[in-house]
């Protein structure tokens, strides 16, 4: 084999390993897309599971409370059918109380869910960003 041969074999071989390096650092750009976008999801879920608490805690504070604690009693000035709708009233706003709560433990565990969904999907992508990133550590090597 002629010396011009080598050259235009080894020319060859550098130039399909290049092929390749840029064939995987596009799909590492890829890679690294979807982690930014997995993790801003993770970010406004990490948020939003934040407030939801603290908007529990008023809810808790400030809501129940006050209904719970509130004291409507017969006396003098209450009495018969004004009473009768004062307990009516807070029974009603307790239910709706136990629902609210119902709804936000729901939408908590629904958060909660998604974060652990997010967190798997980007262990994958991490995984899959280390092995692209090896790949073209070997690629690389061959020129």
């Amino acid at each position: 084999m002629s010396s011009e041969e080598r050259a235009r074999r080894e020319r060859e071989r550098r130039a399909a390993i290049e092929r390749a390096i840029n064939a995987k650092q596009q799909d590492l750009n890829g890679v690294n897309a979807e982690i930014a976008k997995y993790e801003a999801i993770l970010n406004a879920l990490t948020e939003s599971q934040t407030t939801l608490a603290s908007y529990r805690a008023d809810l808790e504070t400030d809501i129940n409370d006050v209904i719970v604690n509130y004291d409507v009693k017969d006396g003098n000035t209450w009495s018969g059918l004004e009473a009768t709708k004062a307990w009516r009233e807070m029974d009603f706003l307790k239910n709706k109380k136990d629902n609210y709560v119902t709804e936000v433990e729901q939408l908590d565990s629904d958060i909660s869910t998604a974060i652990d969904k997010t967190n798997s999907i980007l262990h994958e992508l991490y995984s899959r960003r280390d092995s692209l990133n090896e790949d073209i550590r070997n690629l690389r090597a061959q020129l």
